[in-house]
């Protein structure tokens, strides 16, 4: 970025004419290909100094922290199902199960070298949006990020915000005389069914229909 007022020096046949706007400098590139054009025998090794082939693509790396969520509990196969390991199958996958930001404040040094000691990550992925509701771990919170930072100051971090399906229906049941959330509810009848099945979804939409 250069302001107007800055001197410049430029290397093209437009020195020959002091530019009076910026958009003389977006004109450089082409002009410099004509130039180029010019140089004769050795136009070619130019043209390699000046525009050198691009660097291959790394892959990106990524790590993720979190609770069961992110650990993958009710998956199949947690080792390649998770979201992690749907963004990267090398996805390091550090999360603990029934977990809060407080594991990782306290244990973030030991849960790294475990995996790979002089890793390097891209991209973290931190999963506590849930438990960041309860103040007790806000603070745990906030030092985790804090510390991660810290070790790997140009990782872009994401904060995953998720929902729980468990967590977020339930309904006022007049003979208990309290809520009832949805896992209790599939529960009362003896009769649990696994959440993504057909038999679940027929068994919500009746309650529903009968004004559960």
């Amino acid at each position: 970025f250069m302001l107007h007022d800055d001197s410049i020096q430029l290397w093209s046949r437009t020195a020959e004419h002091p530019p009076n706007s910026h958009s003389t400098l977006l004109r450089l590139p082409n002009q410099a290909t004509e130039e180029r054009s010019l140089v004769g025998p050795h136009q070619n090794q130019r043209r390699t100094q000046e525009n050198p082939p691009p660097p291959p693509q790394q892959e990106i790396r990524y790590v993720a922290f979190g609770t069961s969520t992110t650990w993958g509990a009710g998956l199949q196969n947690p080792e390649t199902d998770t979201y992690p390991k749907l963004l990267s199958p090398n996805a390091v996958n550090l999360a603990i199960r029934a977990s809060g930001p407080g594991s990782l404040a306290m244990c973030m040094m030991t849960m790294l070298e475990h995996a790979a000691p002089d890793a390097m990550y891209d991209v973290i992925l931190i999963e506590y949006y849930h438990r960041t509701r309860d103040e007790v771990d806000i603070n745990p919170f906030y030092n985790a990020v804090a510390r991660l930072r810290k070790r790997f100051p140009d990782a872009l971090i994401v904060f995953v915000r998720d929902w729980y399906l468990n967590g977020l229906i339930s309904y006022a049941d007049k003979s208990l005389g309290r809520w009832v959330d949805i896992e209790e509810w599939n529960k009362m009848d003896g009769n649990e069914l696994p959440i993504h099945s057909e038999e679940y979804k027929n068994k919500f939409v009746q309650s529903v229909q009968q004004g559960i």
